[in-house]
């Protein structure tokens, strides 16, 4: 009788989880706002990330935020920039940006019907955003004028 309950129960489990059982696949590139000048933040924002019937990736899944640095040679990680903000630096001048968002998700698959056991492990897909336009050099403040105060008179030589 307990092996008949398990037996149903864990049936019933995979059957319902069957739907979420796999790993959803990024069908929009994650996208960037913000502005991308020394000062600025720049925001990463997930892309869609949807099951073969079509929903969305929801609380099961996490995502994780990594900034690049890209210029001719390619695009190289920015290091301990991992959060979903980039606050863009003078070292990023003449370079462009984009993230790398990492979605994962621990996953069942089917289930080994003979031997009673599914296997469940982390999954992990990533997708690139597209490049920001190349960070500008910040403009030159022009020079603050002294102004003398107000009611003294000028200084004689």
């Amino acid at each position: 009788m307990k092996r008949a309950v398990i037996g149903a129960v864990a049936a019933a489990l995979t059957f319902a989880g069957a739907a979420s059982a796999e790993m959803p696949q990024n069908r929009g590139a994650p996208e960037l706002t913000g502005r991308a000048a020394v000062g600025w933040g720049v925001v990463g924002h997930n892309g869609s990330w949807l099951y073969h019937d079509g929903s969305s990736c929801g609380a099961e899944c996490a995502f994780a935020f990594a900034w690049e640095s890209c210029g001719p040679a390619g695009c190289l990680p920015i290091a301990g920039a991992v959060g979903r903000v980039y606050k863009v630096r003078a070292r990023d001048v003449g370079h462009r940006l984009r993230v790398i968002v990492t979605a994962t998700k621990y996953d069942c698959g089917a289930g080994n019907q003979a031997a009673g056991t599914q296997e469940c492990r982390w999954v992990t897909r990533a997708a690139a955003s597209p490049q920001t336009d190349a960070v500008p050099r910040p403009k030159a403040q022009p020079k603050k004028k002294k102004k003398s105060k107000a009611g003294s008179k000028p200084r004689r030589a």
